[in-house]
């Protein structure tokens, strides 16, 4: 292989591994987030009818005579739901459901170890 198709290859691979990094890194959600206590005063409220819990993260489906637009919302959690919330969920008859975290274990590896790839890499395309 020449010089120029091992430049070419290897700035294609960084080039492949950024857009990697940055599709897994990136969680931005176009959806309407509220605060934790919003959501504590909609469950209060009656107006919460599912709720789906991801790890810290919170999808909040609510039912159609709610006053804001949109029927699913966003929240994080400060900690996990402790004994009292679960129990205004229950009292008010929202359904819940859970699901464990969205990291697999290769998506953070690679998180983990790609700088130290990139740098390695980017050493030895120096060094020749």
């Amino acid at each position: 292989m020449n010089s120029t198709l091992k430049s070419l290859l290897f700035w294609l691979g960084v080039a492949v591994l950024a857009v990697l990094i940055w599709n897994f890194t990136s969680s931005t959600r176009s959806d309407t987030t509220i605060s934790f206590t919003a959501f504590l005063q909609k469950i209060e409220a009656n107006e919460v009818k599912e709720v789906n819990v991801r790890g810290k993260q919170v999808t909040v489906t609510l039912l159609p005579s709610s006053d804001i637009k949109d029927t699913v919302l966003y929240t994080v959690l400060p900690a996990e739901l402790n004994s009292d919330q679960m129990k205004l969920l229950r009292d008010k008859n929202v359904e819940i459901t859970a699901q464990e975290s969205t990291a697999t274990p290769w998506s953070t590896m690679l998180i983990l170890w790609a700088p130290f790839v990139l740098m390695i890499g980017f050493w030895v395309f120096m060094m020749r």
